[in-house]
């Protein structure tokens, strides 16, 4: 349990750590790279769900878009790359959570 709070922590503070840095001085790419392997880990090594990790991205877009909005606009995706998000690819939907969540829900 203790362990799986510790990855939960980590990959929220990564994620708003990650977003910040990425737009002062990293691409966003690099963000989102760092986002998706954090997720593959996590879902990989049994201590997410795919379900859990996606409500922790919705979770984390909603708290982006309160604390740091500069961040959050950087990560938000369009709607034609929402639409061309694989079903198969939990980095996609990792990132199509997010950006619901930065949407408010959307």
């Amino acid at each position: 349990m203790k362990k799986l709070l510790l990855i939960l922590l980590g990959l929220i503070l990564g994620t708003l750590l990650g977003g910040y840095l990425g737009t002062v001085y990293f691409a966003k790419g690099e963000v989102i790279l760092s986002m998706c392997t954090m997720g593959d880990i996590a879902t990989k090594n049994s201590y997410l769900t795919k379900q859990q990790l996606l409500s922790l991205a919705e979770k984390t877009g909603q708290e982006l878009t309160i604390k740091y909005p500069l961040v959050a606009k950087h990560l938000l995706l369009d709607e034609a790359s929402i639409g061309k998000a694989s079903e198969q690819s939990d980095c996609s939907q990792l990132l199509v959570s997010l950006s619901k969540g930065i949407n408010g829900g959307k």
